[in-house]
This record gives C-alpha cells, sequence and structure tokens, in this order.
C-alpha cells in the first residue's frame, strides 16, 4: 500500500481542492407563466414544458390543510394529509 513521504501542506490540501466548489444551479424564466425554472425540466407553477402543458399545476390550501392534489399526466393519486397543522 502507497503510503505519503511527507505530511501534504495546507496551501497544497487546499490548492488540490480549490476545484470541489458546487456550482450554482442555472434557472431560466418559464415562457407561460415568468416563473424561475430548471431548464429542461417542468415548470412547478403551472406545469407546462416545451409549450405545451405536462402536468397538472399542484393544489396548495392554506396552511396545509385540505386536499392536496398533484397528478402527473393523469396517473397520479390524491393525497390526504394525515393530520392538521393548526390544531
Amino acid at each position: 500500500m502507497a503510503v505519503p513521504k511527507r505530511k501534504t501542506s495546507p496551501s497544497r490540501r487546499n490548492m488540490r481542492r480549490s476545484h470541489h466548489r458546487l456550482t450554482p444551479v442555472a434557472h431560466v424564466e418559464c415562457p407561460n407563466c415568468g416563473e424561475r425554472k430548471r431548464p429542461h425540466h417542468v415548470c412547478g407553477a403551472c406545469g407546462h414544458y416545451d409549450g405545451r402543458e405536462v402536468a397538472k399545476a399542484k393544489v396548495w390550501t392554506a396552511f396545509g390543510g385540505g386536499r392536496i392534489v398533484a397528478s402527473l399526466n393523469g396517473l397520479g393519486r390524491d393525497v390526504e394529509p394525515e393530520h392538521d397543522r393548526f390544531d
């Protein structure tokens, strides 16, 4: 097994790690609703992609209660919350 002959200095260690940073996430404006979205992804606000609606928009009621409808291409399911948040 290879063993280093000398301890790696902090300067050399940090220079090696100089390319390990995270790249910022790219966002573009949705041409349908104007919200920011990831490129080549379905818009989370309106459900449009490439000029057509491919998913239903999520419907959230106030304070997280009620019914949450998250359907993708009509194949999704309705989800009932397990409990109310403000009881």
